[in-house]
């Protein structure tokens, strides 16, 4: 079975992606999973059995994209002002623009918001699994880190499950991707 794990950039698409691949034995589609299902066929080259489409809360991936812009100017340049700065507004569109293309075009995706799986990453693997009709996942990995993601410390996981505080600007020696070393 292929499955495909869409959403904007900074919305925890990677982290979700290696969460399923850890604890299921599906492939994969590793490609290009920021794409409006409009805006192209799947760049991919292929349809995928199951889409699983992320989405975080607003207020959250407008901090992530300000904070971690990294590819964002590239992909997504009508988000930016020349100067670089974000267009808030904009940039707002196009998340709720994103979230009901694919909500319209793949009604029978499974959706989820990246909080409530940071939450209880179990939960959501079990609801993976009885919509893609796949074996009960025995919940042994669960990553911390994965490539081009925030790291999931204690206090990023406070702040996306609204339990702390979590100031514009770097905080506990995060930097993205990895820990800086101490």
């Amino acid at each position: 079975m292929r499955v495909q794990v869409v959403g904007l950039q900074r919305s925890g698409t990677n982290w979700i992606q290696d969460l399923i691949a850890r604890n299921f034995d599906v492939t994969m589609d590793r490609g290009f999973k920021h794409f409006l299902p409009g805006e192209t066929t799947n760049p991919n080259g292929h349809d995928a059995d199951i889409y699983v489409v992320v989405e975080k809360r607003l207020d959250h991936w407008l901090n992530s994209v300000y904070r971690w812009p990294v590819d964002m100017p590239k992909c997504r340049p009508e988000c930016y002002h020349k100067d670089g700065s974000l267009r808030w507004v904009r940039a707002g569109a196009i998340h709720q623009i994103f979230n009901r293309a694919w909500r319209k075009a793949r009604p029978n995706a499974l959706f989820v918001r990246y909080e409530d799986v940071l939450d209880k990453p179990a939960h959501f693997l079990e609801a993976l699994a009885i919509h893609a009709g796949l074996p009960e996942p025995d919940v042994t990995e669960i990553p911390d880190n994965v490539y081009m993601s925030l790291p999931i410390t204690d206090t990023c996981r406070d702040y996306y499950l609204d339990r702390g505080e979590f100031a514009m600007g770097r905080q506990d020696g995060m930097t993205h991707g990895k820990q800086r070393p101490k």
